[in-house]
């Protein structure tokens, strides 16, 4: 597959909205390319991302020479400046390219109605990307190397246990409690703060709690667990 492909899940006739954009876009990376996802090849917008950042992201994706998968998710999340420049470097990037790509370009949202999927969905030679036999996308479907332990009563010893098992298999354990009040600034700086001598001898206990900030706590999840990459 080349070419800029827009993608919404209410389109697709294997997906379920319900799902949530992120689950959508893991499962079409991996569907496409049979590998994890690479934080470099993917940017899941939100309020506050910047021109540069569209700017990095579309110079390594359109000008690529290679057959590599790219993905921009929530679009419709991007601020004026920020769309303005995305509307701006398609046209020149694409044109500079002769509207050829050798890369695949997609472009996810949650919703239409919005003049920068409108945009998208107006490129010439653009596609939708959409799967028709549910069963066999499902097959490759990704699953993440990530341990979820719950219990919907407190005080059982699930914090003891996971630090147990942890060091049971002598590896450095790393607590990072997760929840309540916090900004993306203040997420950033503890992120900052943690120091991971050697990856495969190291392991972090993320301790979730209750949150009103349901869509950052969403946005942090996704990225800190997938692509491993946060802001």
């Amino acid at each position: 597959m080349e070419g800029i492909y827009t993608y919404l899940p209410e389109y697709d006739k294997s997906g379920e909205v319900q799902k949530g954009i992120e689950k959508h876009i893991l499962d079409w990376y991996y569907f496409l390319t049979d590998h994890s996802l690479m934080a470099q090849n993917i940017l899941l917008c939100n309020e506050k991302t910047s021109s540069e950042e569209i700017t990095s992201f579309l110079y390594r994706a359109i000008l690529c020479d290679c057959n590599i998968v790219f993905t921009m998710g929530k679009v419709e999340l991007l601020k004026n400046e920020p769309r303005q420049t995305l509307t701006n470097l398609i046209n020149s990037l694409f044109t500079l390219r002769g509207k050829k790509i050798n890369s695949c370009v997609v472009f996810a949202y949650s919703k239409k109605g919005e003049s920068i999927v409108d945009y998208l969905e107006s490129i010439p030679g653009h596609r939708y990307l959409e799967h028709k036999d549910k069963k066999i996308l499902e097959e490759k479907s990704y699953d993440e190397n990530v341990e979820i332990i719950y219990s919907e009563k407190t005080g059982v010893g699930k914090s003891r246990f996971i630090k147990s098992k942890i060091e049971n298999k002598k590896k450095k354990y790393i607590y990072l409690p997760f929840g309540g009040e916090f900004t993306r600034k203040g997420i950033i700086k503890r992120l900052n703060e943690i120091i991971i001598p050697e990856e495969e001898k190291t392991v972090i206990h993320l301790n979730l709690y209750d949150s009103k900030q349901s869509d950052l706590m969403k946005d942090f999840l996704y990225c800190f667990l997938i692509p491993k990459l946060y802001g």
